[in-house]
């Protein structure tokens, strides 16, 4: 996309063919494009957030090098801009990975790490070897695509398999697996619920009083809160941690988890290595530390039961329930989720903090710790 000279093209590769198209500033051939492939399925990187909206934005007969400017210079939201993106039926798969770009990806692939040797920013008409310079690099970008989707295919297969096996519009495919998980599981519209720092020790815990402290010091009013106060104006807030010491390892302890470990020693001999199987899962139906907004709560413990059969039975269906299972966590503290309740992520998160240490403590003196974190321990 040139904003300047609002010049723009775009290519479609079929995967598993040589059927490569190019379309150059020509509105009418990409709606005949669209119209042709509309039931398919569109892959890209990053194409959830920037170029599904650019391509709706031409359908609907916006200037794309506006829609364009708003996303990437005015950081606004794709809906925001183009107002009819729902009128365009889009089958749009986004094989992005978190904090990763398809430069560095390229790179990790042992791929040419290809730049476009024209810059963006021009404002003057293209001459013919720059088009082609440009249709050349765009090509290049979607092999690599394509290439990060063959890397990623579970991830694309759990998604279609969620679909089919939910019985769920194809056009899901444009959801991330959290709104998936979200839409799967259902929530009723509710007010925000404005009890986040109200949570309470679990009645199976059995805490060795030496270690009492761990709990009081998140029960401490003080405490209840992600971040320590600015100090000044000049330092972002620090994370609020408790250190400490558990069955001789060093501890931090914090709301986004337990680290401990023995650092800069080796040891010989028999090292187990425990970790907890589906702990946050396992937290959330054991301890009911689900999303108080579901319709029907006892769902997600059919779910995780049924995952866990097929999963011995290694029945490939077990994969899409892991991931709406996994999920469940995710979307508690996502504002924009209809499962949005941030008491129950802390719980979860508290809790098997908790669990952990109490195991910890209770194998002091029996072995020799080594290290405990949010989801395991190694003695």
């Amino acid at each position: 996309m040139f904003s300047k000279i609002n010049w723009w093209c775009v290519t479609f590769i079929k995967k598993d063919s040589e059927d490569i198209t190019t379309i150059i500033n020509d509105r009418n051939q990409l709606i005949n494009y669209y119209l042709l492939h509309e039931d398919d399925i569109f892959v890209g990187y990053n194409s959830r957030m920037y170029d599904q909206y650019i391509f709706k934005g031409i359908l609907d007969g916006m200037n794309p090098s506006y829609v364009n400017d708003q996303l990437i210079s005015y950081n606004k939201k794709g809906y925001q801009i183009v107002k009819n993106a729902k009128k365009y039926h889009l089958n749009n798969y986004d094989c992005i990975l978190k904090d990763k770009s398809l430069k560095q990806l390229e790179g990790f692939m042992g791929s040419e790490i290809k730049e476009s040797d024209v810059p963006f920013d021009i404002d003057r008409p293209l001459t013919k070897k720059e088009i082609d310079e440009v249709v050349k690099y765009n090509i290049h970008d979607v092999l690599e695509t394509l290439k990060v989707l063959k890397y990623t295919m579970e991830d694309f297969e759990a998604q279609l398999d969620m679909i089919e096996m939910f019985n769920l519009n194809i056009e899901m495919f444009n959801k991330t697996k959290a709104q998936l998980a979200s839409h799967i599981l259902g929530a009723v519209p509710q007010h925000t619920l404005d009890d986040e720092f109200e949570f309470t020790v679990p009645k199976n815990l059995d805490m060795p009083s030496k270690y009492q402290h761990i709990i009081d010091w998140y029960m401490n009013p003080i405490n209840k809160s992600y971040k320590l106060p600015l100090k000044d104006n000049s330092k972002s807030n620090a994370t609020r941690q408790l250190f400490t010491t558990v069955a001789g390892v060093p501890c931090v302890y914090g709301y986004g988890g337990l680290h401990g470990s023995i650092d800069n020693e080796i040891f010989e001999g028999i090292i187990i290595i425990a970790d907890v199987a589906s702990l946050y899962p396992s937290l959330m139906i054991n301890e009911w530390y689900i999303s108080r907004k579901l319709k029907n709560p006892k769902d997600f413990k059919n779910m995780k039961r049924r995952r866990l059969e097929l999963k011995k039975a290694k029945d490939k269906r077990q994969k899409p329930l892991k991931i709406v299972i996994n999920g469940a966590y995710g979307i508690l503290k996502d504002r924009n989720s209809p499962c949005f309740d941030p008491l129950q992520s802390n719980q979860v998160c508290l809790s098997g903090q908790w669990y952990l240490t109490e195991l910890a403590a209770k194998l002091e003196g029996k072995c020799k710790v080594l290290q405990i974190n949010t989801d395991g321990i190694y003695v």
